[in-house]
């Protein structure tokens, strides 16, 4: 039997922005143009109230099975910004934020 490998995450979690609001350490904030920060956080904005939509019309019956994606817009619109124009993405559950930057 292989010896198991334990991985371990970091002590502390990675944070840029202070409990008020400030940047912590400026060295660790990403060199990320103004205006494609002020787009992103208008998409993670549109992701949530199309969810927030979605989310009463479920609740109400008159939508069918829909995964809420509250709390997962950042990791969606970042992560396809990451992404260059010719790749794909692999639609799943709560991964509708994509659509509001593609």
């Amino acid at each position: 039997m292989a010896p198991e490998t334990q991985v371990r995450g970091l002590e502390e979690p990675i944070r840029i922005l202070e409990i008020d609001g400030t940047v912590q350490d400026d060295s660790a904030v990403p060199d990320i143009d103004e205006g494609v920060l002020v787009t992103m956080y208008e998409q993670m904005r549109l992701a949530r109230t199309l969810d927030e939509r979605a989310s009463t019309l479920h609740r109400q019956g008159r939508m069918g099975t829909y995964p809420p994606l509250r709390g997962q817009e950042a990791a969606q619109v970042a992560s396809t910004h990451a992404l260059a124009a010719e790749d794909w993405i692999s639609y799943q559950y709560r991964e509708h934020g994509t659509l509001a930057v593609r």
